[in-house]
This record gives structure tokens, sequence and C-alpha cells, in this order.
């Protein structure tokens, strides 16, 4: 890469982010680890990859483009990520006549829910500028689909008339993408590559979900994150730990994680996170969750802009 290109590209890689609204994304996160996250040597790898937003921010960081292999279950979510990487200007013109169609509509509730009836109508390759105005207008960003595997999250009523990311926010995206390798596939199998000197963050779906009675679908896909998967995942970053391989989990809270964690031997840290995700407003206080890293990195307590360590 000529010293032109990599000025150009280090340039939009700086102000990359994601692209995505997503319930449970890692900003707040961010604002008090990323300090704390080790910079990439190897091959950064990410198999829940949701709105990518750690990975966004690792990339922020390089000095030169980096390797990064990303994966998700969401077939439809990496599908836009590949478009957003290989034709960001494709999208964004697609998304143009989505929100002049928008801004037009009399009815924007009708507008919302014909276009996610389109969605749902061209399952399983459906239009990646599709899923991402869907994903700006919908409730709280979340993703969630039916037991048919249909998209059934309501309209959001958004505050603003401009729903869609901009153009350069696309080709900032797309520059932090350029060297990733994007899979729908299972954690395991991503997981599967990781080699010493790689980075390895981990956001799998809540154990909270599972425990929640009021759960009825995820909001990954219809196949539910089990206790039997955590208790999986958990012994996949003992034998990540064992090789060398760094990593950061997060997950909720509740005891049963945080033992389960520990009693594999390794390193558990109790915060206390904003919920900004429910219908209820009173019950979008702090939260209990974990960050979970291998036995050579320590999570010190961050500064208190959103998070905090307790006991």
């Amino acid at each position: 890469m000529s010293r032109e290109l990599l000025e150009a590209w280090h340039a939009r890689i700086r102000l990359a982010r994601p692209f995505l609204k997503w319930a449970g994304g890692k900003q707040r996160f961010l604002l008090s680890f990323a300090d704390r996250l080790p910079d990439v040597r190897g091959t950064y790898i990410e198999p829940f990859l949701g709105s990518g937003a750690v990975f966004f921010k690792l990339m922020s960081r390089q000095s030169r483009p980096g390797g990064a292999r990303l994966g998700d279950i969401n077939r439809q979510l990496i599908q836009t990520f590949i478009a957003v990487r290989d034709q960001p200007d494709d999208i964004r013109s697609r998304l143009e006549r989505m929100q002049a169609a928008y801004s037009e509509a009399a009815n924007k509730t009708a507008y919302y829910l014909e276009q996610r009836r389109t969605y749902n109508a061209t399952l399983p390759k459906p239009d990646p500028a599709l899923l991402i105005f869907l994903n700006h207008t919908c409730w709280n960003g979340l993703y969630r689909v039916n037991r048919a595997g249909r998209f059934n999250v309501p309209y959001g009523a958004p505050k603003t008339e401009i729903v869609i990311p901009d153009r350069e926010e696309l080709l900032n995206a797309s520059a932090a993408l350029a060297q990733a390798n994007l899979r729908a596939t299972s954690w395991q199998n991503l997981v599967a590559f990781a080699q010493k000197g790689d980075f390895v963050f981990l956001d799998p779906p809540y154990y909270s979900e599972l425990v929640n009675e009021t759960s009825r679908s995820t909001k990954y896909q219809t196949a539910r994150f089990s206790l039997r998967d955590h208790q999986e995942l958990a012994r996949s970053l003992v034998d990540l730990d064992r090789r060398g391989i760094d990593f950061v989990l997060t997950n909720s809270g509740e005891d049963q994680m945080r033992k389960l964690y520990e009693s594999s031997g390794l390193r558990v840290a109790v915060i206390q996170a904003p919920r900004s995700i429910n219908s209820k407003t009173d019950k979008r206080g702090p939260v209990r969750e974990l960050v979970v890293t291998s036995t050579r990195h320590s999570v010190e307590q961050p500064d208190q802009l959103a998070w905090m360590l307790t006991e």
C-alpha cells in the first residue's frame, strides 16, 4: 500500500464506528474499557459480531490494515457487513431512496411495516440496505425474530427525520472492514482459528435472557443460547487460556455465570452497567455484568464514566 493510500485509509478508520444500532452493543463498555483492551498483534476474532463496536474501536488504533475474523450466526447481519465492506456507495444509494420515501410517508408506521414485510418476504437473502433501514427505525435497534425466523420488531418512532447513516459513515466502516474475513457461522468454528498472538472478544447472548421467563425469542436467531452453550463456551475459554491466547468475554452477572467462570480458573470482574433496553423506563437502571479475561490479562478498576467494579 502506497503512503498516500495508507494515509487515506488511516484517516477513515480513525472515524469508523458502527453503522447499525444493536441491543446490548458495547459502546458503554468501551467508554471505560477501551484502553484496557490489548493492541492486536495478530488477528482480531469476534464470533458474536452484533454492531461490531469493539472491532471498529480496535481497528481505529491500528497503524496498518490488520487481519480480522468476524462472525455471527445471523446470516442477514453478516451479508449486510459484507455489502458495506464491498459496496458502500450502492448501499448508500438504496438508503437514500428509502429515506426519501420515509420522509414523504404520511403514516410512517405503515411505511415501516411495509418495509418489514418486504424484508421478511426476501429472506434468507434480503436487501442489506433494507436491514440497515429497519435497524434504524425499529424499536431500540432490537433484532428479534419469531419461531418462523421472521423479523417482528415494532416501529420505534425515531425522534429525528433522518434515520440512515451518512455516506462518510459507511465509507469509514468499509475501510475498517477492508481486511476482514466475514462468515455466517457458529462461534465454535470461528474460535477454532485462534492462535497465539491473536485477540478474541466474545459477547454472547446474555444468560439473563435465558432465565427471563418473559423472553419468547432471541434477538439473534430462533434458537436460544442455552446454559449448556454457556458451559461449552467457558470450556473453550479455558483452552484459549491454556494456549496463551488473550480474550475478553462479557456476560450478565448472575451468580451462576460468575461461579461458572471463576470455577474455570479465569479472571472475573463484576461490574455495574447501565441498562437502556427495557419496555419499562423505571427498569433501565444499572445491572450486574461480568468481564471475563485470561489469567494473564487483568481487568483493573475502570474510570468512573459508565461502569464501576463492585464486590
